[in-house]
């Protein structure tokens, strides 16, 4: 099920927040994806991202089953800067089963209903499944910055607009 959460309203969706970042951030096939340093996070720097997300603007839609969170997308707006997708995870053994494409659907939904036109998404160039993905849900690559990751990796930002919809 596809929902959006407030952590800080709700203990249980923390919780299974800070597990499920905690576990998919760092797990060796999604944390290089994820970061420019190339360095895992430990639980209280999750925990801190968590308690302060409203401040940065943060908020969370995420895939639940089973009680657990296998799918969460964190998206940032604001007035000036717009709306982005922040990060998005999929677990492993859900991918190729349509969730981020929900996701990524749900958030589209709230960035239209709050008034934006477009969506932004940064990507390291090696994220191929996150590039398909984007690119199948009509996303274009409008940037490229080069030498970006820790280990010189590219990040393409791609960019959905919404008012034509």
């Amino acid at each position: 099920m596809i929902r959006f959460i407030q952590p800080l309203s709700n203990p249980s969706d923390f919780a299974k927040l800070e597990e499920a970042l905690l576990e998919h951030l760092n797990s060796e096939c999604h944390y290089h994806f994820l970061t420019y340093t190339l360095m895992k996070l430990d639980r209280p720097q999750i925990r801190y991202l968590i308690q302060t997300h409203k401040e940065a603007e943060i908020d969370y839609v995420v895939y639940e089953e089973d009680n657990r969170f296998d799918g969460i997308v964190a998206y940032k707006r604001n007035a000036i800067f717009g709306f982005e997708v922040y990060v998005m995870v999929v677990a492993k053994d859900f991918q190729r089963k349509g969730i981020g494409k929900q996701l990524l659907e749900a958030t589209k939904q709230a960035a239209i209903k709050e008034g934006y036109k477009q969506m932004d998404v940064l990507v390291f160039a090696d994220n191929k499944t996150m590039l398909r993905l984007l690119l199948k849900c009509d996303y274009i690559i409008i940037n490229i910055q080069h030498h970006m990751r820790a280990d010189g990796m590219d990040i393409i930002k791609l960019r959905k607009y919404l008012s034509c919809e």
